[in-house]
């Protein structure tokens, strides 16, 4: 029996050093400048970061079927830094 499709979830972790951040298909399908998730705003160039590294193009999502995943380190990091703020990206 194949399993069922699920779309993943949008949600947010925080930790001390940042925090975990889940992004639904849906989400990634319909996201504009970025998203906000409980309060803090990740930028569409963090997201297409993440995503970028799993080798699928933001613009493709729609290939994604469960979302994706990615530890996001926010504090202190200064946009030129924002590739190494990125890691343990996944798929959900």
């Amino acid at each position: 029996m194949a399993a069922a499709y699920v779309n993943g979830k949008t949600d947010i972790d925080f930790h001390w050093w940042g925090a975990t951040v889940y992004l639904s298909r849906n989400t990634l399908i319909a996201l504009g400048g970025g998203i906000a998730i409980g309060g803090l705003w990740i930028p569409e160039l963090v997201v297409s970061k993440a995503v970028g590294s799993l080798g699928i193009a933001l613009g493709t999502a729609a290939s994604i079927t469960g979302g994706v995943k990615f530890d996001y380190k926010y504090i202190g990091v200064i946009p030129a830094m924002l590739p190494f703020a990125i890691s343990n990206v996944s798929f959900q």
